[in-house]
């Protein structure tokens, strides 16, 4: 399904308040129930009980996620682009709660890619916990190489070795600096969780300003 889009955003709800109205529905031929559903970042998820009235799965109930990308701003209105598990949304930070609460793949009609989907959030929280371990080890001075290169300044600056420094006030940490830049920026947690220790000289950090990577 491609995206939904209307000129004016919500005021008067959240879009995760939105789409539970949306998914909660019933007819002679179904019901939809949302048992749970939280935003993270721009997706919304959501458990959602759907019972069958008819048909060929007539008498079925399960429960499976549904994931729903969104924006809501006042320069852009309020866009939605909804999927289910079954078709493998990229966007893998579904709550724990959430996950509870669904029904066995084997359970659910025509899955599709929906085990896989399932594999890949439970990876994903093994990847915040190994970098959440490693982010309590580092210390300011340290110097980090990243097994891939990013980008930064639209593209005008690339790095794969960057400075731990002491966290500004405020602030939560880890914070890094690009080695030879003078800007700070966090760096993503799948990144975190393999870097490699490199050479720290211990020069000094020149003035820098703060540069967060989405």
């Amino acid at each position: 399904m491609g995206w939904l889009v209307a000129d004016r955003p919500l005021t008067h709800e959240t879009p995760t308040d939105y789409l539970t109205r949306l998914y909660t529905n019933e007819t002679d031929a179904a019901r939809s129930e949302v048992l749970a559903a939280s935003q993270i970042g721009r997706a919304v998820y959501m458990a959602v009980r759907h019972s069958h009235r008819t048909g060929e799965y007539a008498g079925r109930t399960y429960t499976f996620a549904a994931v729903i990308l969104v924006f809501n701003n006042a320069r852009d209105g309020f866009g939605r682009k909804s999927m289910s598990e079954c078709s493998g949304p990229c966007e893998v930070d579904c709550p724990a709660r959430i996950m509870a609460l669904l029904s066995p793949v084997e359970e659910i009609p025509d899955p599709g890619s929906a085990a896989d989907w399932r594999a890949r959030v439970v990876a994903a929280v093994a990847g915040r916990r190994e970098a959440a371990a490693a982010a309590r080890r580092f210390q300011p001075g340290q110097r980090l190489h990243l097994t891939e290169p990013l980008g930064f300044q639209k593209g005008m600056v690339i790095a794969t070795e960057f400075e731990v420094v002491s966290t500004p006030a405020g602030r939560r940490g880890p914070v890094f600096r690009p080695v030879g830049h003078g800007f700070l920026c966090r760096l993503p947690q799948r990144l975190l969780a393999v870097a490699m220790a490199a050479p720290s000289p211990g020069l000094a950090a020149p003035a820098m300003q703060l540069a967060l990577l989405p």
